[in-house]
């Protein structure tokens, strides 16, 4: 049977994995590379899109999936764009969902998957 005080530690142990794990997400290497992205994506504007097509390359055992985009800009003008697929279970063809785009250059957009894990 184990001692209390090799519970104890252990149980600290576990604690402080956790924080540090906690704190490397949010502060750790990769959140400082989003620093330039996340001041790019603070201009960006939501708007609602629709799935036009959507286009696969890649081999038969992995495709890669490309949304063809289409939605209007705060000028209510129709812009298409082209958007990685970077869900687990895709959508489909005329399916609505947000975007946000670079109001200055619109063909500058991301889904809001992309956009909230950076932001």
């Amino acid at each position: 049977m184990q001692s209390k005080a090799a519970k104890v530690i252990f149980i600290i142990l576990v604690v402080a994995a956790g924080i540090f794990a906690f704190w490397l997400y949010n502060y750790g290497p990769d959140s400082f590379s989003h620093n330039e992205t996340r001041k790019k994506y603070e201009t960006y504007v939501e708007a609602e899109g629709t799935i036009l097509t959507i286009e696969y390359r890649g081999s038969a055992i992995k495709k890669i999936a490309t949304w063809v985009v289409q939605f209007k800009d705060k000028e209510n003008k129709l812009q298409t764009v082209k958007i990685l697929d970077n869900t687990t279970t895709g959508k489909d063809i005329g399916e609505k969902m947000k975007v946000y785009y670079n109001p200055s250059d619109p063909t500058e957009c991301v889904d809001e998957k992309s956009y909230n894990d950076v932001m």
